[in-house]
């Protein structure tokens, strides 16, 4: 494992998943994790977790981004509907689906490409 397999593999699952922001599905992250897990190799664990770490990042970023935006009242408003939840548990949330949505798509690349190279 090395540091430059550390680095590019975030930067393909933020520069794909940015991509759902632009007019593309919202599953555009875990696309890019599967061609991340493809390109760089890594064991699964260090995939998955690098995987989460940026889906995590690139979510919650442009959730708290947009609710900064609108001064938090889509946050507050929707808080109110989960029962009393507040805006960071919101936002929490939603990075924890964007990372497990990258570090699974991680995985199926990693494993993927192994299933390939053994046949």
């Amino acid at each position: 494992m090395s540091i430059k397999n550390l680095a590019g593999l975030p930067a393909v699952v933020i520069a794909v998943g940015s991509l759902s922001f632009l007019g593309l599905p919202w599953w555009m992250t875990a696309i890019g994790g599967g061609i991340a897990g493809i390109l760089f190799p890594l064991s699964a664990g260090a995939a998955f977790a690098t995987g989460f770490a940026a889906g995590f990042f690139l979510w919650y970023g442009v959730a708290a981004f947009f609710n900064f935006a609108n001064n938090s009242v889509l946050a507050a408003k929707m808080g109110e509907l989960f029962g009393g939840l507040q805006s960071w548990h919101l936002l929490t949330g939603t990075g924890m689906l964007g990372g497990l949505m990258a570090g699974l798509g991680v995985l199926t690349g990693v494993y993927g490409k192994a299933l390939l190279q053994k046949s």
